[in-house]
């Protein structure tokens, strides 16, 4: 299965019920959510699709690193709102 934005939102979605604000050490394409499981690709597709999705693709890496958490929490909230997904 491709990772797509989309694939991200309802993945997002899914971390968010399931952790609330509580999201230090998470990662919605890894396996449980764990950042020690996280699921990086050769490509950095994953990662591209992450920073795309809360407006860092000038940033590297993470946007929880590159922003911080509390600034990614916030866009990707704004954006999963926008999307029409459960905010």
């Amino acid at each position: 299965m491709r990772y797509t934005e989309k694939l991200h939102a309802y993945r997002l979605s899914l971390m968010l019920k399931k952790y609330g604000d509580d999201l230090c050490g998470c990662c919605p394409a890894s396996i449980g959510f764990s950042i020690e499981n996280s699921f990086m690709d050769a490509d950095g597709i994953v990662c591209r699709i992450c920073q795309k999705f809360v407006g860092s693709e000038d940033l590297r890496g993470c946007p929880c690193l590159a922003l911080g958490v509390e600034e990614a929490f916030k866009r990707t909230k704004i954006k999963l709102c926008e999307g029409g997904y459960k905010c």
